[in-house]
């Protein structure tokens, strides 16, 4: 493997971290829900990096490519031979 596909790989286990935290914040922003009087609930910290979580680690998958693009250059194409 090249630095150019490690640096790619390691974006997109970055991103999966950032979706399995906002699973985590997620599960216990419902168990404080569950276990306060709904009234009493606001939006919590933990609802907002949830969403936020959720959404960087979504950007880092989808983005990668164009990440590893910008830090390196674009690809070289190997030439094809006839």
């Amino acid at each position: 493997m090249r630095p150019r596909d490690i640096l790619g790989v390691v974006i997109r286990a970055f991103g999966l971290w950032l979706i399995f935290q906002a699973l985590s914040n997620g599960l216990l922003a419902l168990i404080k829900i569950k276990l306060m009087a709904p009234q009493a609930v606001p939006f919590s910290e933990n609802e907002a990096f949830a969403a936020f979580y959720l959404v960087m680690g979504l950007l880092l998958i989808v983005l990668a490519d164009l990440i590893v693009q910008v830090v390196y250059g674009a690809a070289i194409e190997p030439a094809l031979e006839r």
